[in-house]
């Protein structure tokens, strides 16, 4: 047969039209369910409990945990409101009642990093631990401008030889002349 299939719909739009809820499982105890709501045209993954898992908006904001994302991704562990305030720009928000965090794991021997970059530049500045040498930096202009090792030592102005411009290690300050910062 050809044409389209409608479930609980007499005029068929797309190849298999369903009108309702569409319910998944693979017993007959526990199911998840998706929909759309008419209310405002939201798409919904709904679990027994009738919580919304994943929520897609109609301008296409996905929320993970909340039936209201207003950024193009929210994950809500619990269900915290939103200040006024929040940067217009913020593309990603991760909310909870309690702490908030995003963990980067990586193996031993490398790291983990957040890079930041533009249109012309994409790797224009980066906050990078380093799990083998247990150091954190924070590069700049694609370099690393700033580096605290795992006793506290702080250096600025570090680069490839380790010997920062200034060096403070808790108790002394040390200013090196030869190498310039920039």
């Amino acid at each position: 047969r050809s044409g389209n299939v409608g479930i609980n719909a007499s005029d068929p739009v797309k190849t298999l039209d369903v009108r309702g809820q569409l319910a998944i499982s693979n017993s007959a105890s526990s199911y998840w369910y998706m929909d759309r709501r008419d209310a405002d045209g939201f798409f919904q993954l709904i679990d027994d409990a009738d919580n919304a898992a994943i929520t897609v908006d109609t301008n296409l904001n996905v929320g993970i945990g909340t039936d209201s994302p207003n950024y193009k991704l929210v994950v809500a562990q619990s269900n915290v409101t939103e200040p006024s305030g929040i940067d217009t720009n913020t593309s990603i928000l991760i909310k909870n009642n309690t702490w908030s965090g995003i963990t980067l794991l990586s193996t031993s021997s490398t790291g983990s990093f957040l890079t930041f970059g533009d249109e012309n530049a994409g790797f224009a500045g980066r906050l990078q631990y380093n799990n083998s040498g247990n150091y954190m930096s924070f590069w700049t202009n694609g370099g690393e401008k700033l580096n605290i090792n795992d006793t506290g030592e702080l250096k600025i102005g570090t680069g490839s030889n380790n010997a920062g411009f200034i060096d403070f290690d808790g108790t002394n300050l040390q200013l090196n002349t030869q190498r310039n910062p920039n």
